[in-house]
């Protein structure tokens, strides 16, 4: 059974312009229309392969119950697993 909760990986500059404009956008969800995110045991792993170097992270978690669109899990290109 898959976990409710999914996680996303954000800068702290980011969480705070979210919290100023009272939503969360960035650049690439304009682009490619959905934000993308892991799940609990993907985490430190997504780190590595598209954070490695970057400081002032912040780990998001996110209800995937309390959404209002379904989450849709597909492969990340190069990678075989499942990514909400």
């Amino acid at each position: 059974m898959l976990s409710s909760f999914i996680y996303y990986i954000t800068t702290n500059q980011q969480w705070a312009n979210a919290q100023q404009l009272g939503y969360y956008t960035n650049p690439r969800l304009q682009a490619e229309e959905f934000i993308h995110c892991c799940t609990e045991k993907q985490i430190n792993r997504v780190l590595d392969r598209y954070y490695n170097g970057v400081s002032h992270l912040l780990e998001l978690t996110i209800d995937a119950n309390r959404l209002q669109i379904p989450v849709k899990y597909e492969t990340s290109p190069g990678v075989s697993r499942l990514f909400p």
